[in-house]
């Protein structure tokens, strides 16, 4: 491919592909993601970003000074869940803009990533409601990156890059300098990807697109219908893009 990503990847995905494709990928330009309680000795070359699933927790992590050590940024994913307190739920650009004024305090970037699910309804109406409240826009006025969580939508790629243009569209025209993300997952609740499927994916999403965070999800709690783990696909990605 002519083109070229900046790719974000949490550790306990990145320690199950070869050690070749690890290498790659733990380069300057790059995000290892680590959870809030990881050890402080975890270094890497990639730049080290820290996730939490709720403002209240990255609050409390700074009151507490448990950010782990080496972290360069906050990545900030809300979502319909358990681990994101309701009222967080109902107003994310608030907490999202909260979150923005505390990690510069502290001296850290912060990765807006809120998933689809803090939006009602079906794909049509999220789009509306987007299109509506300027979403990414706003967004990109708090965050270095905008992570647009469109990895549920992998299996409808007509829905997937219309999302990404209007995520695109508004983020620029907010902010020209904000970062926008695309999400991409080995096995979504929708099914299990393949590369082939994946490969076409990031090969027609918008020229403005800077990166991806490939997910590699477990099924449990946070990805409850997720399918088995498929690190392989993304592995054979990797390598077909030449990591």
């Amino acid at each position: 491919m002519n083109r070229s990503w900046n790719w974000m990847i949490a550790n306990s995905a990145l320690s199950q592909l070869t050690p070749a494709v690890q290498s790659n990928l733990n380069q300057a330009g790059n995000y290892v993601i680590v959870p809030p309680n990881s050890p402080p000795t975890l270094s890497f070359s990639a730049q080290k970003i820290t996730t939490y699933k709720s403002y209240a927790d990255f609050q409390l992590a700074i009151q507490e000074h448990a950010v782990p050590a080496g972290t360069t940024g906050i990545l900030l994913d809300l979502e319909r869940w358990q681990f994101t307190p309701l009222v967080e739920q109902q107003d994310p650009l608030k907490y999202y803009a909260m979150a923005s004024v505390l990690a510069r305090r502290y001296g850290y970037y912060l990765i807006a990533a809120p998933g689809l699910s803090l939006i009602p309804g079906d794909f049509p109406q999220k789009l509306a409601y987007i299109s509506r409240s300027d979403f990414y826009g706003k967004l990109s006025q708090y965050a270095q990156i905008v992570e647009v969580q469109s990895q549920s939508l992998e299996f409808n790629p007509g829905n997937f890059n219309h999302l990404l243009n209007v995520a695109v569209e508004q983020a620029k025209s907010s902010n020209v300098d904000a970062e926008v993300y695309a999400g991409l997952s080995t096995n979504p609740p929708a099914g299990i990807a393949t590369t082939s499927q994946l490969l076409n994916l990031i090969s027609t999403t918008p020229i403005e697109i800077q990166g991806f965070w490939m997910n590699i999800p477990s099924p449990g709690p946070m990805c409850p219908n997720c399918n088995v783990q498929s690190p392989q696909v993304a592995d054979d990605l990797f390598q077909a893009i030449g990591l």
